[in-house]
């Protein structure tokens, strides 16, 4: 083999592995807390340019190795490389991070509903990057073309694949896909453990509510992602939707999620400790019910129907096959819940606890309320929140005309940075701070409960 010939097949092979090696590492220099301005330049360089030569050095020596089976190995080898870029890629493209424990989880528990709906909102210029991505693989894979054979190639090239083997795994894979992927496998199997455990070690005696036999109904409105600052910012909205009302809801001015997952929130607040607070209502001769718009995963590894499978009437109504109380319905927005809200609401049983679970602003936000028009981001949560503004004001509305002993409270399970749906720090205040109000009927009014309550605020 010539000598030019030689250079332009090692450079192919190089450049094989250098694309997507430099693309991870390019995207890691943009959003590493490493490259924060404290630490000298020379040692950010170096500690990238480390990385790209470990892991472009080892697809490269371990291609030379393999020359029997050349194209394969090449194949496989850099398929991985390039598959790890694409997710970084996509990652980053989507929600301008990299994949992450959380993004992991959520696509290990996503239904195909939830997939569905998602790719739905993909934008088209992605579907095209991805399109020439994976073109660009395969003209590259085949671009590469086999070296000559000679006698020593085993050891001239095995020891280098094997000492850049270890320096990758010992620099590299602490922070590399696959590690990140390994760690998630393990937090959704501690997941599913805490689900079993939950449906294990529930306690259901420990705790009674204290009920007299007065006839009264308690609705629980739980909200998806509708942070406090929108909410706010829309008070004008709500408090024209809600004019009607006799009695004005009581706003908690400082509530804050716990989690910024809803399965967490929903398990914590009917079974904290693992109480079973929804078996003492029941005890104290409450007829529960659960309404929810919300994707069902599976009876046996979702946290939420394992919190939630003890109700009386237990109805999801978002894409989902009929299978009990488990209900195919067309419509994807909250007003599907009102019509049930209306049954449970006369519903004959003398007490009644009914909970109904909004998809509020859970992303894509145009999904969330008909007739999307707005082109910005920001202006499509805010519209949800104000659809939700009046799904709330409507389920008010037949509480209050009921005239019922009622108490009603609302809240959002966490909050969203509009701008960046993808997001999960839990230390951001968009993401934990949320609106929650409470109302009270006339008839509520009038019991020593609530002439005990106190205003906590208002807002204007």
């Amino acid at each position: 083999m010539e000598t030019g010939q030689r250079i332009d097949r090692v450079s192919r092979l190089a450049a094989l592995y250098l694309i997507p090696v430099s693309t991870v590492v390019g995207l890691k220099a943009g959003t590493d807390a490493l490259n924060d301005g404290t630490l000298p330049l020379w040692f950010v360089l170096r500690y990238y340019a480390t990385a790209v030569v470990l892991c472009a050095g080892f697809g490269y020596y371990f291609s030379r190795l393999f020359l029997s089976v050349f194209k394969p190995a090449v194949s496989a080898c850099a398929f991985v490389f390039w598959f790890a870029a694409f997710c970084y890629l996509l990652s980053f493209a989507l929600t301008k991070s990299l994949p992450n424990e959380s993004v992991f989880v959520t696509v290990f528990d996503a239904t195909a509903p939830h997939t569905r709906d998602f790719l739905k909102i993909v934008p088209v210029w992605i579907w095209a990057a991805v399109a020439l991505y994976w073109a660009l693989f395969v003209l590259c894979v085949k671009s590469v073309k086999p070296f000559d054979r000679r006698k020593g190639d085993v050891p001239l090239y095995g020891a280098p694949t094997v000492l850049f083997a270890v320096l990758c795994c010992y620099t590299q894979w602490s922070d590399s896909l696959f590690s990140r992927a390994v760690k998630s496998c393990r937090l959704y199997a501690g997941l599913k453990a805490q689900i079993a455990d939950t449906l294990k070690n529930e306690r259901t005696g420990t705790v009674d509510v204290l009920s007299p036999e007065t006839k009264r109904t308690i609705v629980v409105v739980v909200g998806e992602s509708a942070n406090r600052r929108v909410f706010n910012d829309n008070i004008a909205d709500f408090e024209q939707k809600t004019a009607f009302l006799k009695n004005k809801p009581v706003f908690v001015p400082d509530a804050t999620a716990k989690h910024v997952s809803t399965a967490y929130i929903v398990k914590d607040m009917l079974m904290p400790e693992n109480v079973n607070l929804i078996a003492a209502y029941k005890r104290a001769g409450f007829k529960t019910f659960w309404l929810s718009n919300h994707f069902k995963s599976g009876k046996h590894d979702n946290l939420i129907y394992a919190t939630v499978r003890d109700f009386d009437v237990l109805r999801y109504f978002n894409f989902t096959q009929t299978d009990q109380s488990f209900e195919w319905t067309s419509s994807r927005y909250d007003d599907v819940l009102l019509d049930p809200f209306s049954a449970a609401l006369n519903d004959p049983a003398g007490k009644k606890l009914i909970f109904v679970h909004l998809f509020g602003s859970h992303f894509p936000y145009t999904g969330r309320y008909p007739n999307a028009t707005e082109s910005f981001i920001v202006d499509q949560y805010a519209a949800s929140i104000r659809y939700t503004n009046l799904i709330l004001a409507e389920i008010l509305k037949r509480t209050e005309a009921s005239n019922q002993n009622a108490a009603l409270l609302y809240f959002s399970d966490h909050g969203t940075i509009p701008e960046n749906p993808f997001e999960r720090f839990s230390t951001v205040p968009d993401m934990i701070e949320v609106p929650m109000f409470y109302w009270l009927s006339e008839p509520y009014l009038k019991t020593p409960a609530a002439k005990a309550a106190k205003t906590l605020s208002t807002l204007k």
